[in-house]
């Protein structure tokens, strides 16, 4: 995919305030809130140069130890392994972390991530800038050589014959003394 098309992606999901789990076929999007039954969850979809979100496809996803059941497009089950009974037994505390939290940290990541694609794409528009000034300065070195060509279209290659014959002539006279003789 291009830097270009995951730019567009990330902005499209900030903009529209999503979230994005990934999952063991791929990744799943879905709003802001938290993933419960019931939600439409998404996945994109490349067609050549567009990519557009489509409901997704019915299954089993598997994701951070759960399994998500996607009927029609829609959440429809939210299956989480049970643990032995001896391990709850043992933990009398519940589990302070707050489900949010992935969230959050997540849209941190994609924040950061489009942070970096930005700071990527400067770069690499830096480097399109200094390729087309030095393809500016060799157009300006290809005009200056091409006037030259022309100034020198209209100088002789080589001496005129005329000189040459002259110059044949004067040996031959220097010589002719010696023929008479």
């Amino acid at each position: 995919m291009k830097i270009n098309k995951k730019v567009r992606l990330a902005l499209r999901s900030m903009l529209l305030k999503t979230s994005r789990v990934a999952t063991d076929k791929g990744e799943l999007i879905f709003g802001e809130e938290e993933l419960e039954v019931g939600e439409e969850v998404f996945v994109e979809q490349t067609e050549g140069e567009e990519t557009e979100l489509i409901a997704a496809p019915d299954g089993e996803y598997e994701w951070e130890g759960k399994t998500i059941v996607v009927s029609e497009g829609k959440v429809s089950e939210i299956r989480v392994p049970e643990e032995p009974e001896q391990v709850e037994a043992e933990v009398d505390e519940p589990a302070e972390e707050p489900i949010d939290e992935p969230e959050v940290e997540e849209e941190a990541s994609i924040e950061d991530r489009v942070a970096a694609l930005e700071a990527r794409l400067e770069e690499v528009l830096g480097g399109i800038n200094e390729i087309l000034a030095a393809m500016s300065a060799l157009n300006g070195r290809i005009d200056e050589l091409e006037g030259r060509i022309k100034a020198l279209e209209g100088e002789p290659a080589a001496d005129p014959i005329d000189e040459t014959v002259e110059q044949e002539e004067t040996r031959s006279s220097k010589f002719s003394y010696l023929k008479r003789k």
